[in-house]
């Protein structure tokens, strides 16, 4: 257990990143959303463009992953991955919002 506080306690600096990339994700998002409220699509972009990034580097990662460099990009792969996922779900409950806001004016308009 203190072997496991002690790894924390090393890469505190390193876990900071994740919450940071997933609030730029999620903020991208947001702003794709606003600009372009008409494309269901976009607002997906820039989550897919990091997650296949990430992709592309922890296939990378298993090549070399018992290198010096290879748990290190394995780590920025995870991240990146993580943060993607996040942006993507961010994305599909904006879609899921709208789409309840849609359906309810449209049965709101059938009970007049």
């Amino acid at each position: 257990m203190s072997g496991l506080i002690n790894l924390i306690s090393q890469n505190l600096a390193k876990l900071f990143v994740l919450p940071i990339l997933c609030l730029i994700l999620i903020g991208a998002s947001l702003v794709l959303f606003y600009f372009y409220k008409n494309k269901r699509i976009v607002k997906y972009i820039p989550s897919l463009v990091i997650g296949l990034i990430g992709l592309a580097i922890g296939i990378y990662s298993l090549g070399i992953f018992t290198t010096d460099k290879g748990l290190n990009t394995a780590w920025v792969a995870v991240f990146l991955g993580s943060s993607a996922f996040c942006g993507i779900l961010t994305s599909f409950i904006i879609d899921l919002i709208i789409s309840i806001k849609r359906n309810y004016k449209d049965l709101e308009k059938g009970r007049k």
